[in-house]
């Protein structure tokens, strides 16, 4: 948790950063215009900010905040020697969720920051469980279709590629038939986890699309790179040794269907995934068990 501290004063500055240096790590900023520039450096998780400043007062701040998407939904609290009930308003309307007087009081100041780490824990928890598969524990395919348009957007300013792996589980309607339902989520929990393992590099990922197909997204990787990754993943599920009595060799397997491009203007993020699904296609129709990359000879 990351608290940023702003005043002109160097004085409050040292104050403050010693009364919050036991609920977080506490950051300085000597005035607004540098408290924008620290703000932009560590994107705190609150913001402590006096409005009396002479480059930029505390009310110019939360507007600047408040009109970047970075930034947008920091906790703002605002700290003022003259505040009346007009200049509060005025800083809530700004964008800050409280108002404190000067001379502030120590505990009073705790008590308000130690609610704002709470409401911030709570939120990043709640953010955190909607981009989850409930079951699987992976991302859901919600959080992966955002991810794949900002790292599409990205790839396509540094004309680098970008993958798609789209992974199935064979036989699986077999499994749960055989096996029944409780045993078939233990098994896309555990085949889950392995690809989750799997994605190693930064940026990489992994998510649950439907049922027991997975999606994995594979930033900077060529086809060739592409072509090892799926013959990997198939090694990791078939080394889990996972009993299946109607699939291949006995044991639980996956297919792997990958596709890779450079984004521009001639591919859109749809035309990828359904060569990725063409790829997988292949891969069922070769026998399962095995990986193929799209347009691959």
């Amino acid at each position: 948790m990351k608290i940023l501290v702003i005043d002109d004063d160097a004085w409050a500055l040292e104050h403050l950063a010693k009364l919050l240096g036991d609920l977080a790590e506490v950051h300085t900023a000597l005035g607004g215009i540098q408290g924008l520039a620290e703000t932009a450096r560590i994107l705190p998780d609150l913001i402590l900010c006096d409005i009396d400043m002479p480059d930029i007062d505390g009310l110019l701040f939360c507007r600047h905040l408040q009109a970047d998407v970075f930034t947008k939904n920091i906790p703002i609290l605002c700290v003022s020697s003259c505040m009346d009930e007009g200049e509060e308003l005025a800083a809530l309307t700004a964008g800050a969720v409280d108002v404190i007087r000067k001379p502030i009081s120590p505990m009073l100041v705790r008590a308000r920051v130690r609610i704002q780490i709470e409401l911030c824990e709570k939120s990043e928890m709640l953010l955190d469980l909607s981009r989850r598969d409930p079951l699987t524990g992976i991302f859901n395919r919600r959080y992966f279709d955002g991810r794949m348009r900002d790292e599409w957007t990205r790839h396509r300013r540094m004309r680098e590629p970008i993958a798609v792996a789209m992974v199935d589980v064979d036989h699986f309607k077999a499994f749960n038939d055989h096996y029944g339902h409780v045993r078939g989520d233990e098994c896309l929990m555990e085949i889950a986890d392995r690809l989750r393992h799997a994605t190693r590099r930064p940026g990489e990922l992994v998510a649950r699309y439907g049922g027991e197909e997975f999606v994995m997204l594979l930033p900077g990787t060529s086809a060739l790179a592409a072509g090892v990754f799926g013959k990997r993943v198939c090694e990791d599920v078939r080394a889990m040794k996972y009993p299946h009595a109607r699939g291949k060799n006995g044991l639980i397997s996956v297919s792997v269907g990958l596709a890779t491009a450079v984004p521009d203007e001639s591919i859109m993020i749809s035309e990828l995934i359904r060569r990725a699904d063409m790829a997988l296609y292949t891969a069922k129709k070769d026998g399962r068990d095995c990986h193929a990359v799209f347009g691959a000879g």
